[in-house]
């Protein structure tokens, strides 16, 4: 009765949540068709406000201030206190600024998009959060969920090359949730512009569109979403081995369809970009402040759920992971680990068929650790099998004696210093059931203890 009345209550906490969000959207959009109705009674444009609010120095006041507020999220309950969790903190916090500031100022024109990428660890000045893969290349590019874009480029030889368009943002009411989501095989093949040679393009020619409803004979389409209509086209690349696979190449542009079903091009990425506004400008510091500020309290919450079964790998719960912009062609095991000094963290699983599969160490900020430098994650490509086709993972401060031992393949991976963090295994595009999913079994044991089971 005691565990019955546990999940009512939890049940109706996620109910009400939900309604607060759906009632904090719905007063959102009254209040903001409220000030529009007080803006053209006084004679008012939005942009008009921008220049006052930017001339007299208030936009920039109130950035500020947002991002004194964001700081709270490093004295979460829980974090770790330690001297390199907090100095990541400070850290992820200015990662996410500056991530926001290149997305939302720089490149975040809905009339003139371009694809770029943010959340990049192997960038010289790499930007991390919601425990990014090692084996991604993220990009994306700010769409009006009203207006109509073709996506065209090289399809490259990466594995596996996934198209989402997602609407909302991080720490806005509805979260950024998930519209329509396609792999790249599952478009149409599609000839090139004319002049223009299909071995001209690295893996062949790719074309769609994003609009809201399916222009007259396209066949690869992608629905976007009118309300709201603030949204992200997002192209998520993964490789199985970097060194042997080219990325796909892809640009956007706005285009207009006429009454024959011919289309035009509004604007390109090869066209000049308008000037300025202070509207665009105030925007653009409110979208960095919102992501700074929404993302660690989002994941926050997450981690603090992740810390109640630690050393475990449960499967996420898939709607909440694609309301947060996840894959919905991936099934994500996220859980936190917990590993100190002496200590080994043995994982086992048995991959089912699946285009690819990876595992990854985070810090407590769901960063991946270093994967330029230091050995942090294996994928299906990279691992090691027994004959059974089962693959053994051991994390663990100092790196066992595994070369040359005959008992079966062992990965290790290195924690990098951290005694705790979060951990994420990917099944990506598996061939069964969720119900038939294996769970990779986690065993916390001594390192010497392990390195007596190599000798074994």
């Amino acid at each position: 009765a005691r565990r019955l009345a546990v999940l009512v209550l939890r049940t109706n906490v996620r109910e009400a949540m939900g309604a607060a969000a759906k009632m904090i959207a719905c007063l959102l959009n009254s209040y903001r068709r409220y000030r529009q109705w007080v803006l053209r009674l006084q004679g008012l444009t939005e942009g008009d406000v921008s220049y006052r609010n930017v001339a007299s120095g208030n936009a920039w006041e109130e950035f500020c201030e947002q991002l004194k507020g964001a700081g709270s999220a490093i004295l979460a309950p829980g974090a770790p206190r330690d001297a390199l969790t907090q100095a990541e903190a400070y850290r992820y916090l200015s990662r996410l600024v500056r991530g926001g500031l290149e997305n939302f100022v720089e490149a975040h024109d809905p009339l003139n998009p371009r694809l770029v990428t943010i959340a990049n660890g192997l960038r010289e000045a790499p930007v991390k959060l919601g425990s990014d893969s090692p084996d991604n290349l993220y990009e994306n590019a700010p769409i009006d969920g009203t207006r109509t874009y073709r996506v065209s480029g090289s399809r490259g030889t990466v594995a596996y090359l996934g198209i989402g368009v997602q609407a909302g943002s991080y720490g806005a009411p509805g979260g950024l949730r998930t519209v329509a989501y396609m792999e790249a095989s599952e478009f149409e093949t599609t000839l090139p512009p004319a002049g223009r040679k299909a071995f001209e393009y690295v893996g062949g020619y790719i074309e769609f569109y994003v609009s809201p409803t399916r222009p007259a004979g396209v066949t690869n389409w992608l629905m976007s979403c009118v309300d709201p209509s603030d949204g992200l086209l997002l192209v998520r690349q993964t490789f199985l081995d970097r060194e042997a696979e080219t990325a796909a190449h892809l640009k956007i542009d706005l285009v207009a369809f006429a009454a024959n079903g011919s289309s035009a091009l509004i604007t390109s990425e090869s066209k000049v970009p308008p000037d300025l506004t202070p509207e665009r400008i105030e925007a653009g510091l409110r979208k960095t402040a919102l992501l700074v500020a929404g993302a660690p309290f989002m994941f926050n919450r997450w981690i603090s759920s992740f810390m109640k079964h630690a050393n475990t790998l449960p499967l996420f719960d898939v709607e909440k992971s694609n309301k947060a912009g996840g894959d919905p062609n991936i099934r994500y095991y996220h859980s936190y680990w917990r590993v100190a000094e002496g200590e080994a963290l043995v994982i086992d699983s048995l991959p089912p068929m699946c285009d690819n599969w990876n595992f990854v160490l985070c810090n407590h900020w769901m960063e991946s650790l270093d994967y330029r430098h230091r050995k942090v994650h294996v994928n299906k490509k990279m691992a090691a099998y027994a004959p059974d086709g089962s693959v053994q993972v051991v994390v663990s401060h100092k790196r066992p004696p595994i070369d040359g031992q005959k008992r079966r393949p062992v990965v290790w991976l290195d924690p990098c210093g951290h005694v705790c963090g979060v951990m994420t295994w990917r099944w990506i595009r598996p061939k069964v059931p969720d119900a038939e999913l294996p769970q990779p079994r986690c065993s916390l044991t001594t390192f010497e203890a392990f390195c007596a089971t190599l000798r074994g």
